[in-house]
């Protein structure tokens, strides 16, 4: 693809892509949030939470992406859409999606006063910069290997707490 774009035609494809999973997530963000019904706020956050990882998929980190989606998406997101299907039965099944949202605009607030930190907080940081492909594998690999290793702990204690979240929907679904 390199081959028929110069380096100025290929950065403003870049700023495109970028740009485009940018209002993805900010479009779905700001639809989870406004949103009165859980079920159509779960959809927000599954724009938001893919637009995310293509966004890490234009940064370069293609493996952060993957587990994005396997974790994120697959995994916490399907968990949530099972708590709505098992917690919504019975006669009030309307009143059972529905979300009261309180202070939209105090909320709002607070989340522009974190994001404009996080935005300046990196300004401030230094950017390594771009590493081969050698390198970007090996990374890959190390992460894999201390996950299995080292780290395994945290792996499990991860898998521990999602199997908690599941039996404790599956809890509240049982009332």
């Amino acid at each position: 693809m390199e081959e028929w774009l110069n380096a100025a035609q290929w950065a403003w494809v870049t700023y495109v892509v970028f740009g485009f999973f940018s209002l993805g997530t900010l479009g779905g963000a700001l639809y989870l949030f406004f949103s009165k019904n859980i079920l159509y706020g779960a959809y927000g956050l599954l724009t938001s939470l893919i637009s995310i990882a293509g966004l890490f998929l234009v940064a370069g980190a293609e493996f952060i992406a993957v587990s994005q989606i396997m974790i994120y998406v697959g995994g916490i997101l399907i968990l949530i859409l099972f708590g709505i299907m098992l917690s919504a039965k019975g006669k009030d099944r309307r009143d059972a999606l529905g979300v009261k949202n309180v202070n939209n605009l105090a909320s709002l607030l607070v989340a522009a006063l974190v994001a404009g930190g996080i935005i300046l907080y990196g300004f401030r940081l230094q950017w390594p910069a771009a590493k081969g492909v050698d390198q970007e594998i090996n990374q890959v690999r190390n992460l894999g290997m201390s996950l299995m290793t080292t780290e395994v702990l945290m792996l499990e204690m991860a898998g521990v707490l999602l199997l908690l979240v599941l039996i404790g929907a599956s809890y509240i679904a049982k009332k």
